[in-house]
């Protein structure tokens, strides 16, 4: 096997170089991973829930391309109300997603008026998810839990 030459080494180098500038640079440096969302409750327990729900969008929703149009989130009574920029008239998409995040957060699933607003007044509710020993079977009588 053939050494590499000083030229070849040196040229293997700058590849690299420029290589991890372009992914620092262009690619991989998403500013919205490092943005903070605030978070606000009424309570203590609402403040909790709300840091929760923050920290759980921030490890997991990162990436989507509405995570840097999302300003806060607000939890009042356990209802949750996060504050955008996002058109929501114009594309309901974004909403969706963040009340499925929202349920993937385990903070909200069963609480009703829970919210996404937006730019323009606009406003997406998020839909809350039955409580399994809530579910009645067809003839009225309540199933077991988790059946």
């Amino acid at each position: 096997m053939a050494r590499a030459t000083h030229a070849t080494r040196r040229f293997r180098r700058l590849v690299a170089s420029i290589a991890a500038v372009s992914v620092a640079v262009g690619c991989g440096a998403d500013e919205s991973r490092e943005k903070e969302l605030t978070f606000d409750g009424t309570s203590a327990a609402d403040r909790k829930s709300a840091q929760a729900i923050a920290e759980y969008f921030k490890a997991n929703a990162s990436r989507q391309p509405w995570f840097g149009k999302l300003r806060s989130v607000r939890v009042a009574d356990g209802v949750v109300t996060f504050a955008t920029t996002l058109d929501l008239e114009a594309q309901s998409r974004p909403g969706r997603d963040i009340c499925v995040y929202l349920q993937g957060s385990d903070e909200a699933d069963f609480t009703k008026g829970s919210a996404v607003l937006g730019a323009a007044d606009s406003r997406y509710g998020c839909a809350a998810r039955a409580r399994p020993d809530k579910r009645l079977q067809s003839d009225g009588r309540r199933t077991a839990p988790f059946a």
